[in-house]
C-alpha cells in the first residue's frame, strides 16, 4: 500500500523507459523518519499518565459515591426510626383501650355515608390539620374496630403533625379495607372511590407486610411508583402492626424521591453515570434519560433482567456479588470501572460508572500533544520538499497545466513532451493519449445527440398522442358518471318519496313508524353509497367540500346505530351503542359527511365481523375555545383483522382486502372518501388491526357547540305539517316520470295545494299559459322539450319572467346545480327529494306559513304534568328500569315501559311522561327523571 502511494508499483515490460521515481526519491525518508518520531514519543507519553490517571479517578469515584449514599440514607433512616419509635406507642395504646368504651368518640369522628362508606364527620373534619379516615363499606364496624380507628386517629393526630416536613404523610392501613392518614396536602379520604372494587389493601404496601410476604414482622420498603395524588415518584416504608396474634394494622411513610432521582441525572462527576436498583433487579434511578423513561413507562416495575442493555445485567451482578470490603470492581465487558456501595433501608444499590475512555482521556491528551508537536514537524520538512520539488518539477507541471486548460477550453489538439524518463514523462505520454481518446469520443458524442434528438421528437409526438386518449378517456368518464347518478337516483325517488309519503300517511302505529323510518335512512344510505362514486371524482378534482350546519346529534347518532345494528343482527353479532352522560345536544358539522364516515366504519365493522361484536365508543373533551366540543369516535370489532400489509393498501381507491367473497361487498372507495372527509373536518384516521382479533378504526374532530339545532329541525320537531295560512295555492309540476310526479303530488295535494302536472317543458309551458300558477317545480331532462329550454322560454317571455321556478333534478354536478341557477331556476331540490327540504323552499319562496297537527296530550311537552299527578311505581319495578337507563339502551327501556303499564293502568302517566323522554333519545333526562 505505501509503495502504492509513493507512486513506485510494479511497472509491465511497456513501461520500462520509465525507471527513474522522484516521488520515492524525495518522499519515503522523510515519511518515514517522521512517522517513527510520531508513534515514538506518543507512545512514551501515553503509558507514562495512564496508570497514575487511573488510579487517581477510581479513588475519586469510591470516595464520591460512598459520601453520596451517605447522604441519601437519611431520610430513610429517619422513617426506620420513626417505625421503631411510633409501633410501641401504638401497640400500648391498642391495649390499653380493648376494655374502654369508645363509641362515643368514634360517632364525634366518623359517620356512615350514603354510599355505605365510613369518613370523617363532615361538619368537623379538616384535613389539613386532622387526620383522615376511610372504611369500605364491606368493613364491619364493631365495637373492635372502633376501638381501633379511634386509636389510630388519636395516635396520627399527636404525630403525624411533628414528621409533615420530612414525609408527604403518615398513615396506618387497616386490614379488613380501611385506612387513617395525616395527609395534609390532600384530602385523601374524602376523594376515596365509593366502588366495591376499591380496595386500599390491594396496594403493595399492604400486601409485602402480610404474614405470607413478611413472617419476621419487620419494617420493609415498597418499589418506587407514581403517585397520581401528590404527582411525584415516591416509595414507602411500611412496618406491620400485630396485637395478640392479629394482623391489625400497617404502619407507613411514602418518601419522595424525585429529588432523588434528578441528582442522580444531574449531579455526576464529569464524564460518570450514576444509577441505584433494589437488590431484586428492579431499577430506581438512572443518569440516562432512556432509562428513566422506561421506569415511568412500568410504573416503577422495570427490571433490568428484562433490560435489552447487556452491559446493564453485567452490571447489576457485578454489584450484587462483589465482596463486602470491596468497593471498586472492574468491568471488563463494558470497559469501565464501577464504584459500589448500598443504602441498607431500603435495600438499594447506589454504582457509579467510570468509563475506561475518561481514565484514557488525559493519557490521550498528552498524546495529542506530541502528535501536535510532530505534526510542526512535519510541516517544517514539507516546506523543506516544496522548496526542492518547486525547482524540479514545477516547469514540467506548468505546461501540463496549459495543456489542461487547452483541453477545458474545446481545443483537444494538445501534444506533450514525453521525453523524459521519470513519472512526469510518463504523465505527459498518458496525457496524451487521453486527449486522443477525448477527441474520438467526442466525435461518437455528436453522433449519439443526433441521434437522441430523432428519439425524442418521436417519444414527444407518442405523448401528444397519449394524452389525447387520456383526455377523451376522462371526458367518457364524467359522462359515464353523470347518466349513471341520474338514473340510480331517479328510482330512488319514489323509494324515499313515498317513504315519506307513508311515513306522513301514518295512522299512528309505532312499529310500522319505525319501520317506514328505518326504510327511510337505508334508502338515504344508498343514496350516500351511489354518491361515492361522485365524491371520488370530486376528490381527484379537489373540489370536495364540507357543508355544516346545526344537528341535533342523539337523534342523528341513534339513527345511525338502527340501520348498523340492523345488519349486525342479520349477521348474529352483537352491536354495542352507549351514548356517553356529556354527549352535546347540538353541534354544528356537515351531517350528510359525518354520517357517510360512521356508516363507512360501521359497515365494514359489520360485514368483516363473523362473531363477536361491533361497537360504537364516543368521548367527548373539551376544545381550546369554549364554543367547540372534540368528539372523538371508535368503531372497534371482533373480526378477521388485518396484516401490516394490508394496513398499507385499505386506504387505496378501489382497493378491498380480505377473502374474495367479502371483496364483493361495496366499491372500495368508503375508506378512501372517509379519510378525504376526515381530513376536511381536521382529523385524521387511526387504524390498529391484528390478524383475528379485530379491528379498531377512530378519528377525533373539533366543532361548534350549537344552541339552534331546534330551529334547524323545526319542521319536524314542530309536528307534522298539516297545511298553511291564506289562500289556496297552486304548484305545477313538470317530470316526464309519472312516479316522481306522483311522490311530490302525495307530499303536497293533502296540504291544501293546487297540483297541475306536466310531462315536458312543452305541455308545462301551456299548462303555465292557461292556469294561475304560483310556483313550478320542473325536471331538467325531458322529451321534446327539457328544462333548460323551458326555463329560456319562460325568462325571455315578458308575462311570465319574473315566475318562480323550482329545477328538481336527479344530477347533483356543481356544474349542472350552477347552470340552473345561471338559466333562470330560482332555487335547485336535488332527487331523491326530503319532503323537509321541499317544505322549507315552498315557505321560503311563497312566504307560507305552516300549520301543524296539534298535540294530543300524550304528545305535550316533557314536564307538563306535575310530579303530585303520577303515581310512581315501586322502587324494585323501578330498578331495571335505572340499569337500562345507565347503560343508555333506548330499546330495552321502551320493553321495561311497557311492561310497566300493563302492571296497572295507574301507572299509565308515568309511561308516558317517560316515553315523551326517550323519543327524543335524551339518555341524560331520562335519568334524572328516574334518580
Amino acid at each position: 500500500m505505501l509503495k502504492k502511494w509513493l507512486g513506485v508499483s510494479n511497472l509491465s515490460s511497456s513501461d520500462s523507459e520509465y525507471q527513474a521515481s522522484l516521488t520515492r526519491q524525495t518522499l519515503m525518508p522523510i515519511a518515514l523518519s517522521i512517522a517513527a518520531i510520531i508513534v515514538a514519543s506518543t507512545g512514551i507519553g501515553y503509558f507514562q499518565v495512564i496508570a497514575r490517571i487511573t488510579h487517581e479517578k477510581l479513588d475519586q469515584a469510591e470516595k464520591y459515591t460512598v459520601l453520596r449514599a451517605q447522604r441519601e440514607r437519611a431520610i430513610f433512616t429517619l422513617a426506620e426510626d420513626n417505625h421503631e419509635l411510633l409501633k410501641p406507642v401504638i401497640l400500648e395504646r391498642l391495649k390499653n383501650r380493648q376494655t374502654e368504651e369508645l363509641t362515643a368518640e368514634f360517632e364525634q369522628l366518623v359517620t356512615q355515608m350514603p354510599d355505605g362508606t365510613f369518613r370523617n364527620q363532615p361538619a368537623v373534619f379538616d384535613y389539613t390539620e386532622f387526620p383522615g379516615i376511610f372504611l369500605g363499606a364491606n368493613v364491619d364496624v364493631n365495637a373492635e374496630m372502633q376501638s381501633r380507628v379511634a386509636t389510630y386517629l388519636d395516635t396520627l393526630d399527636a404525630y403525624g403533625s411533628a414528621w409533615q416536613n420530612r414525609f408527604v404523610n403518615t398513615y396506618i392501613q387497616i386490614p379488613e379495607n380501611g385506612i387513617a392518614i395525616h395527609m395534609p396536602t390532600y384530602a385523601w379520604t374524602e376523594s376515596a372511590p365509593s366502588d366495591s372494587t376499591f380496595r386500599v389493601t390491594d396496594d403493595e404496601s399492604f400486601y409485602i407486610t402480610d404474614r405470607e410476604n413478611n413472617p419476621q414482622r419487620e419494617t420493609v420498603w415498597t418499589g418506587i411508583y407514581y403517585d397520581q395524588v401528590a404527582q411525584a415518584w415516591m416509595v414507602s416504608c411500611v412496618t406491620p402492626l400485630d396485637l395478640n396474634g392479629q394482623h391489625v394494622g400497617t404502619l407507613g411513610h411514602d418518601i419522595l424521591i424525585d429529588e432523588l432521582r434528578e441528582r442522580i441525572a444531574r449531579d455526576n462527576l464529569e464524564g460518570m453515570d450514576s444509577m441505584i436498583f433494589r437488590a431484586d433487579g428492579r431499577l430506581v434511578a438512572h443518569s440516562s434519560t432512556e432509562l428513566i423513561d422506561r421506569i415511568q413507562e412500568t410504573s416503577g416495575t422495570y427490571s433490568i433482567a428484562d433490560a435489552e442493555d447487556d452491559n446493564l445485567r453485567e452490571i447489576f451482578t457485578l454489584a450484587t456479588t462483589k465482596s463486602a470490603s470491596q468497593v471498586t470492581v472492574e468491568n471488563e465487558a463494558g470497559q469501565e470501572y464501577l464504584a459500589v456501595t448500598t443504602i441498607d433501608e431500603p435495600g438499594w444499590y447506589l454504582v457509579t460508572v467510570v468509563p475506561k475512555s475518561l481514565v484514557q482521556k488525559e493519557a490521550f491528551a498528552t498524546a495529542r500533544l506530541i502528535l501536535l508537536i510532530g505534526v510542526a514537524s512535519l510541516f517544517v520538512e514539507v516546506g523543506m520538499i516544496f522548496f526542492i520539488l518547486s525547482r524540479k518539477i514545477k516547469d514540467p507541471l506548468n505546461k501540463l497545466m496549459v495543456a489542461t486548460e487547452s483541453i477545458a477550453s474545446g481545443n483537444l489538439e494538445v501534444d506533450l513532451d514525453a521525453k523524459r524518463q521519470d513519472e512526469l514523462g510518463r504523465l505527459a505520454s498518458l496525457f496524451n493519449t487521453m486527449a486522443q481518446q477525448l477527441r474520438e469520443s467526442f466525435a461518437a458524442l455528436a453522433r449519439t445527440n443526433q441521434d437522441l434528438e430523432v428519439r425524442v421528437q418521436e417519444r414527444t409526438a407518442e405523448l401528444e398522442q397519449a394524452k389525447e386518449v387520456a383526455d377523451t378517456a376522462n371526458k367518457a368518464k364524467s359522462e359515464f358518471l353523470a347518466n349513471m347518478s341520474h338514473e340510480l337516483r331517479t328510482p330512488l325517488n319514489g323509494i324515499l318519496g313515498y317513504a315519506q309519503v307513508l311515513q306522513r300517511q301514518s295512522s299512528g302505529n309505532e312499529k310500522q313508524g319505525h319501520g317506514l323510518q328505518i326504510i327511510y335512512q337505508c334508502g338515504s344510505h344508498l343514496l350516500t353509497l351511489i354518491n361515492d362514486i361522485l365524491d371520488i371524482s370530486k376528490i381527484e378534482a379537489q373540489k370536495l367540500e364540507l357543508h355544516p350546519h346545526d344537528v341535533y346529534l342523539p337523534s342523528f347518532l341513534q339513527n345511525i346505530v338502527e340501520i348498523c345494528r340492523i345488519r349486525a343482527d342479520k349477521k348474529g353479532i352483537d352491536f354495542h351503542y352507549q351514548p356517553p352522560e356529556n354527549l352535546p345536544d347540538g353541534i354544528t358539522c356537515d351531517e350528510k359527511r359525518l354520517r357517510q364516515v360512521l356508516i363507512n366504519l360501521l359497515g365494514n365493522a359489520v360485514k368483516f365481523t363473523d362473531a363477536g361484536y361491533v361497537r360504537l365508543d364516543i368521548t367527548v373533551e373539551s376544545a381550546a375555545a369554549p364554543n367547540l366540543t372534540r368528539l372523538t369516535f371508535a368503531v372497534k370489532d371482533t373480526g378477521v383483522g388485518m396484516d401490516a400489509e394490508q394496513l398499507q393498501h385499505i386506504f387505496k381507491p378501489f382497493e378491498q382486502v380480505g377473502e374474495n367473497q367479502r371483496k364483493s361487498e361495496g366499491t372500495g372507495l368508503g375508506l378512501t372518501i372517509s379519510r378525504k372527509i376526515v381530513d376536511l373536518m381536521g382529523g385524521a384516521i387511526e387504524v390498529s388491526s391484528e390478524m383475528n382479533q379485530g379491528s379498531i378504526f377512530s378519528f377525533t374532530m373539533e366543532c361548534p357547540l350549537s344552541q339552534d339545532w331546534r330551529t334547524e329541525s323545526r319542521l319536524t320537531r314542530q309536528g307534522k305539517v298539516t297545511g298553511y295560512v291564506g289562500d289556496r295555492q297552486t304548484i305545477l309540476i313538470i317530470d316526464d316520470r309519472w312516479e316522481n310526479r306522483s311522490v311530490l303530488f302525495n307530499l303536497l295535494e293533502p296540504l291544501g295545494f293546487t297540483v297541475i302536472e306536466a310531462e315536458d317543458g312543452k305541455e308545462g309551458l301551456e299548462k303555465l299559459t292557461t292556469h294561475a300558477v304560483d310556483i313550478t317545480i320542473t325536471d331538467l331532462q325531458m322529451p321534446v322539450m327539457d328544462g333548460w329550454a323551458f326555463l329560456k322560454q319562460v325568462r325571455t317571455t315578458e308575462r311570465l319572467k319574473h315566475h318562480r321556478i323550482l329545477v328538481s333534478s336527479a344530477s347533483v354536478f356543481d356544474t349542472d346545480v350552477q347552470r340552473s341557477l345561471d338559466e333562470g331556476g330560482d332555487d335547485f331540490l336535488a332527487k331523491p327529494v326530503e319532503a323537509e327540504g321541499l317544505y322549507q323552499m315552498l315557505a321560503k319562496h311563497l312566504e307560507l306559513t305552516w300549520l301543524y297537527e296539534e298535540l294530543s296530550e300524550t304528545q305535550a311537552a316533557p314536564g307538563a304534568e306535575t310530579e303530585s299527578e303520577l303515581i310512581v311505581p315501586p322502587q324494585d319495578v323501578l330498578a331495571d328500569l335505572r340499569a337500562h337507563a345507565k347503560q343508555g339502551s333506548i330499546n330495552a327501556i321502551k320493553s321495561e315501559l311497557s311492561k310497566i303499564a300493563q302492571l296497572d293502568s295507574s301507572y299509565q302517566p308515568f309511561v308516558e311522561e317517560l316515553n315523551k323522554l326517550v323519543k327524543t333519545f335524551n339518555i341524560k333526562k331520562i335519568r334524572q327523571f328516574l334518580a
